[in-house]
């Protein structure tokens, strides 16, 4: 991000969350090809030493392998992004195709770290002001929710 020389750019923070996919574009594709490779070849092998029953069963595997791909290729594109600049507090999320933005005075934004119902439930990060809360942070584990809280708790006061 480049930040201008005008006053509004000067003190701009952003923090960008995105989930932890370790499989690029690239590694998936070729994983997936290595592995439809490998059922098509085991599959063929089998009918034609005579168990032609297991080609519909390679089939349905290579399609529930290329929709784990999918859905895995889909969430690659997945991030929350948010800026603090001299007045403003812009929150943009992407989730699917979906990306929304979300705007606050600064002065009056505050942060909240609310513990989940249950033991077992996370904690929730939200964000917002005027009775608009934004959740952030959602992959997240509970330690850099915290961490996360402090830092953006130190930017809003100065």
């Amino acid at each position: 991000m480049q930040r201008s020389a005008s006053p509004e750019y000067a003190k701009m923070v952003k923090f960008e969350i995105r989930p932890n996919e370790a499989a690029n574009g690239k590694a998936l594709l070729l994983c997936v090809l290595v592995l439809t490779f490998t059922i098509s070849t085991i599959g063929i092998i089998f009918a034609l030493q005579g168990a032609w029953l297991i080609l519909p069963f390679a089939g349905i595997e290579i399609i529930v392998l290329l929709a784990s791909a999918l859905y895995v290729g889909l969430r690659r594109k997945n991030y929350e992004m948010l800026v603090i600049s001299k007045n403003f507090v812009h929150i943009t999320k992407r989730v699917r195709s979906r990306k929304t933005v979300r705007s606050f005075v600064k002065q009056w934004v505050r942060v909240e770290l609310c513990s989940g119902r249950t033991r077992h439930e996370p904690s929730r990060l939200l964000v917002g002001a005027s009775g608009h809360r934004v959740e952030i942070g959602r992959s997240l584990t509970t330690e850099s929710k915290e961490r996360l809280h402090r830092q953006l708790s130190d930017w809003l006061k100065s």
